[in-house]
């Protein structure tokens, strides 16, 4: 009996040791073109990217995040300026992540999985895909979700690029975003 005792004792030491090792998410502010600040809670040691790769093209305002390895995970938060009428109604925001999703599916040796996944988040609502590039070019991205989310009623792109063994990570990114708000 006092070896099971010991022994539970010694397991619930050992469970409060892994649970303090875990990364804990630490809310981190961005500023924005317009005078406002993006909000999110990302794990600890992913911070701001400036990676000239996933800007190409990006609407000012962009901001662009990373995990702990930017050759491994990149993502962007920017503003939805193709349609001014994206709003909180759902079928909008399908319609809108729809397009995307059709955009990247123009792009050569691109699959697109076009059911749409929700993201959901106390001042996030919003839809995205999943895309995988067959022939990346060595300094592309392999894998990549993009959508269409409203983040405190300002309608925003989403995009999480990531390569082989970083789909853990970009779905950390997803998480992330879902807590995400602007003020």
């Amino acid at each position: 009996m006092r070896r099971l005792v010991c022994g539970l004792l010694l397991c619930a030491v050992a469970s409060l040791g892994t649970a303090a090792d875990k990364a804990v998410p630490v809310e981190k502010r961005f500023a924005l073109s317009n005078g406002q600040s993006l909000v999110i809670r990302l794990p600890t040691g992913w911070g701001e990217s400036t990676d000239a790769r996933m800007f190409k093209g990006a609407p000012p305002g962009t901001v662009g995040l990373r995990g702990p390895d930017p050759k491994q995970m990149q993502f962007l938060i920017g503003p939805w300026q193709l349609d001014p009428s994206v709003n909180d109604d759902v079928e909008n925001l399908r319609k809108s992540t729809r397009y995307l999703a059709q955009t990247m599916e123009q792009q050569p040796a691109t699959q697109v999985n076009h059911e749409q996944q929700p993201l959901d988040g106390p001042n996030v609502r919003g839809f995205y895909v999943k895309g995988v590039d067959d022939k990346p070019k060595p300094d592309e991205y392999r894998y990549m979700y993009v959508g269409t989310v409203l983040i405190s009623s300002r309608a925003c792109l989403i995009q999480v690029a990531w390569n082989d063994g970083a789909e853990a990570t970009a779905k950390q990114a997803i998480a992330a975003i879902a807590t995400a708000r602007i003020q």
